[in-house]
């Protein structure tokens, strides 16, 4: 039966990747091009995509061998995105078939059948789950990880620590979690496996120094594992992406419904003296941390999901062991068709969200993608192009990569490494430089550009056609040509 459950999973989120012919989101199309540049010129390469970013002097892949995953779908399709998509559902394959593994641990094949399906009552997981981002094989590391804390595999331990700073910067939150784990052991068994910890460590130091971009990629564990955060905390406004903030909580709440259900759950029953084992207390203990992370950052529900149903299934067995068979079969019943009920009820609201957004991300994208296709049959190659925001460049990058830009991906990466040109790029943006046909010819050195409907540089460009000339146009933004006066 899970078997089955998981083939119908994978059918259906094959049809929502096949429902259209973009990505879901920017990311994606960033994802893809350092793939397709990986395919076309190996691991070493220049990135010279962009002008005023830390990645021109300094590249490292900081996802590289999730980048390593895409490369095989490259060379069976030559169409990019569609290369990306088939790299998303073989992601996905592999999350379902490891998560089911680890729920079969705790579970009966028909348990395990239904909770194969609960993560995906989530709007927030599902869309993630969409998309082409290396956060999936993220996930199913930690999952794997912390199973192999728990059970003392060491050479489990060994190999993900190894390969997980190649796939992520947050390597360092699997060495967290080997301390977690055996504190935990500690409390509950007056045992500390000490060498879960220094391997960990040892191997993520090694999977650091065999990264092909060593040492430019601890540059980017810095800004994105420290810097980041610390500017997060101050406040500091550098026009972070929506996930990094959180969302409002009845919005959440109502997204992740059937996790916060799960956990009130535990917390009635194990109020009536119902005691954990050390399993799940890891399992608990993992979750949490991801549970307070997410409500600073709306990023982290998604690998907060799908701990929680780890977690709960963990819980469910130790019910289990506890007590006798059919009081077991009773409460697990009841717990699951709580779950089930409630996830019968939200699935119109969180149905309808998710329809909404990638309606809205689908329309985004074709039009960006038509942008990109303009770029590439009309603006010479090796010009660099403006646009007015870093998270326009991952789709130009992907599907015009003749041009150069400005900034992509964080942008940590251009105000950290020109803190002034980032000042001024943020001003243009929003309107406040009166000249600012003088600030891209003399400062960001550009004849062309691209900017949104929604930014305040816009009404600038299209109101004064002594100095740009529109060429091209549709529902989201404009691509323009400076008109240099002698």
């Amino acid at each position: 039966m899970p078997f089955l459950v998981a083939t119908c999973l994978v059918i259906c989120f094959s049809y929502l990747q096949f429902l259209t012919p973009t990505f879901h989101d920017p990311d994606s199309y960033y994802h893809a091009a350092l793939s397709s540049f990986i395919k076309s010129s190996g691991l070493h390469y220049q990135f010279r995509w962009t002008q005023f970013s830390i990645m021109k002097d300094f590249f490292a892949d900081k996802d590289i061998l999730f980048h390593l995953t895409i490369v095989p779908f490259l060379y069976l399709f030559n169409n990019i995105v569609l290369a990306g998509k088939f790299a998303v559902i073989f992601h996905n394959i592999i999350f379902i078939v490891i998560y089911g593994f680890i729920l079969r641990k705790y579970l009966s094949n028909f348990l395990t059948s239904l909770f194969l399906l609960l993560p995906f009552f989530s709007s927030m997981f599902l869309l993630y789950f969409l998309q082409l981002r290396s956060i999936t094989l993220v996930n199913i590391l930690t999952l794997l990880g912390i199973y192999a804390l728990i059970k003392k595999k060491l050479l489990w331990v060994f190999v993900i620590s190894l390969i997980y700073p190649l796939l992520h910067v947050s390597f360092f939150l699997f060495i967290f979690f080997a301390f977690i784990c055996e504190i935990l052991r500690y409390v509950f068994h007056r045992e500390f496996i000490i060498r879960n910890i220094y391997i960990a460590i040892i191997a993520s130091c090694l999977g650091c120094l065999l990264h092909p971009n060593f040492p430019n990629n601890l540059i980017y564990i810095k800004l994105n594992s420290l810097i980041v955060p610390w500017y997060y905390l101050k406040d500091v406004e550098i026009n972070f992406g929506t996930e990094v903030f959180s969302f409002p909580t009845k919005l959440v709440v109502m997204e992740n419904f059937l996790l916060f259900l799960a956990l009130n759950i535990f917390l009635w029953s194990s109020s009536l003296g119902k005691k954990i084992k050390f399993p799940t207390a890891v399992w608990l203990a993992c979750f949490n941390f991801y549970l307070i992370l997410a409500f600073f950052s709306s990023r982290y529900w998604y690998p907060a999901n799908a701990l929680c149903f780890i977690f709960f299934a963990s819980y469910l067995n130790d019910l289990r062991e506890s007590r006798n068979l059919n009081n077991f079969v009773a409460k697990a019943n009841l717990f699951t068709s709580l779950l089930l009920l409630s996830a019968i009820l939200v699935l119109p609201s969180n149905f309808k969200k998710i329809c909404e957004t990638l309606e809205r991300n689908i329309k985004v994208c074709i039009n960006y993608e038509n942008a990109a296709s303009y770029m590439r049959r009309n603006i010479p190659s090796g010009q660099t192009i403006y646009h007015a925001k870093w998270s326009d460049a991952p789709f130009f990058i992907c599907l015009n990569p003749k041009n150069n830009y400005l900034v992509v991906c964080d942008p940590i990466y251009m105000s950290y490494y020109f803190p002034r040109i980032f000042t001024i790029y943020n001003n243009l943006q929003i309107g406040k430089l009166e000249k600012p046909y003088e600030v891209l010819d003399r400062i960001f050195k550009v004849s062309y550009g691209f900017t949104r409907r929604d930014h305040l540089i816009y009404p600038q460009v299209k109101n004064d056609p002594r100095h740009f000339k529109v060429l091209y146009e549709n529902e989201i933004g404009i691509i323009f040509k400076i008109i240099k006066h002698s």
